[in-house]
């Protein structure tokens, strides 16, 4: 019985390095779906011509960024921009550096005529993606180093239990 519990103890601790590293990726890839949106946007502005309450309505019901279906009801539109910025700040998947660029989304959008709308919201999905091309670099770099970790930390319990 004792040698279960030492057993499930350690394939417990031994994961914590593998659970971490996907905490990680689920963040970044977060980032990379904010970028795939700010295109998604951009495009809609600049080929559609379509009222901004109904690009994020559309875009709300096909993308699993849940600030965009926050930001779906039309009523938010009157006040956009601190919306936006208060959406942003709450979001709980978003890294410090990601929210700073989508702050300024909301700074752009309905200020600028379509055609620099869509100019920046294209700059910005790029700072966004070149974020997460260097979050996804230090991953790999580091995935030994959190895996061993975690496989370390788990031997150093079990053998003192032992």
């Amino acid at each position: 019985m004792k040698n279960m519990f030492i057993f499930v103890l350690f394939v417990l601790i031994s994961l914590s390095g593998p659970m971490y590293l996907y905490s990680i990726n689920k963040k970044n890839n977060y980032t990379k779906a904010s970028a795939e949106s700010l295109r998604v946007i951009s495009n809609d502005i600049g080929y559609k011509a379509m009222p901004l309450f109904e690009i994020i309505d559309n875009l709300s019901n096909s993308s699993k960024l849940y600030y965009y279906k926050k930001l779906s009801n039309k009523n938010y539109f009157c006040n956009f921009e601190n919306e936006w910025i208060n959406v942003i700040n709450n979001d709980l998947y978003l890294e410090i550096e990601s929210k700073e660029i989508l702050i300024q989304v909301g700074n752009v959008i309905g200020k600028t005529n379509a055609s620099r709308q869509y100019e920046l919201l294209n700059k910005y999905a790029d700072d966004l993606e070149k974020i997460y091309s260097e979050k996804r670099d230090e991953i790999k770099k580091k995935s030994k180093i959190y895996n061993s970790t975690g496989i370390l930390f788990g031997l150093f319990v079990v053998i003192m239990f032992i």
